[in-house]
């Protein structure tokens, strides 16, 4: 596996034109006054002749994305980065979602996998998927078909858990048959050293920590 650290790449975009106006999941969706309800949102997008935009995802049934991945059935694994941007008590999740009655609208949402720090990069990989929270780039699995992930490793681990634009982020399964990650590295400043000072250590295999 190869780590492509110079380059910092920009996640936040990949989700922009299915999953509208995120906000925190809750059963009543309050709108700052210059906000565009999420069934109104399509008429502001301006497309080229030949294009159009569907919407098949909205809050209250997924918040927060900043990263998606489908899978061979047509599932929606969306990454939700409930902590943005210091909030590190572990309030990130991953959320399958599903359409179950073939409209083309996602109608069924289910936590994947909860409890990470600042999640923002996943990769179908396997059986499962790559999924970048750092300090770790994580593969998760759900073995048993239950919807949810019951298998975590750390394939990689060390990354700087700073500032979450520069997290390590964004896996990449390339032409050449390697997968990249993007990483910036710390950037603390002595305003918020405290908040995003982490220089995070040598990334290391944890199977091979001398490797």
């Amino acid at each position: 596996m190869k780590i492509d650290q110079p380059i910092q790449k920009i996640f936040l975009s990949l989700c922009c034109c299915f999953l509208f106006a995120s906000c925190r999941h809750t059963a009543t969706i309050r709108y700052d006054e210059d906000a565009v309800p999420p069934d109104q949102a399509l008429s502001t997008f301006e497309v080229e002749p030949g294009f159009k935009i569907e919407m098949i995802a909205a809050e209250p049934l997924v918040s927060d994305p900043v990263d998606m991945e489908i899978d061979e059935y047509g599932r929606l694994y969306v990454v939700e980065m409930h902590g943005y941007p210091i909030d590190k008590n572990k309030k990130g999740t991953i959320v399958q979602l599903s359409d179950t009655d073939g409209d083309g609208v996602m109608d069924k949402r289910t936590i994947f996998l909860d409890e990470l720090i600042l999640p923002n990069g996943i990769l179908r990989w396997k059986n499962g998927f790559i999924v970048t929270d750092a300090p770790n780039v994580y593969y998760i699995e759900d073995t048993d078909g239950d919807g949810k992930a019951d298998k975590k490793e750390v394939l990689l681990t060390g990354f700087s858990l700073s500032n979450p634009h520069v997290n390590v982020n964004n896996p990449v399964f390339a032409l050449d048959n390697w997968i990249y990650l993007a990483h910036f590295g710390s950037i603390g400043g002595r305003k918020y050293e405290k908040e995003f000072g982490d220089k995070g250590t040598e990334v290391y295999f944890p199977d091979q920590p001398d490797s």
